[in-house]
């Protein structure tokens, strides 16, 4: 009764499918985390630029019916975040290489 499954049935469906691609997104997200080789004070750096481009993207898309935009909402959900992540590596791993 209380499972998310139960708002299939509300026709909310597609807000689940978007849900679980934030979930593989952040996933994804934290595995190259883990694997990049900068130090922490980059990585936290890292993280900032990602919540706030997840921020951003939450904010900008929030007024839009997503049953008319949800081929849209879910291509910058996924590119968005990949895309600073890629580049914030690209600035940060000169300064902030990991010296083991």
């Amino acid at each position: 009764m209380f499972s998310p499954l139960t708002t299939l049935a509300g026709g909310t469906g597609d807000v689940l499918d978007w849900m679980s691609i934030q979930f593989f997104v952040l996933i994804a997200f934290l595995i190259m985390l883990l694997l990049i080789k900068i130090n922490w004070v980059g990585k936290g750096i890292m993280i900032f630029i990602f919540i706030a481009t997840e921020y951003l993207t939450m904010k900008l898309s929030v007024g839009l019916p997503y049953s008319t935009y949800k081929l849209m909402i879910t291509i910058i959900s996924i590119v968005a975040p990949i895309v600073t992540t890629f580049i914030s590596y690209l600035i940060l791993k000169k300064k902030f290489v990991n010296k083991i």
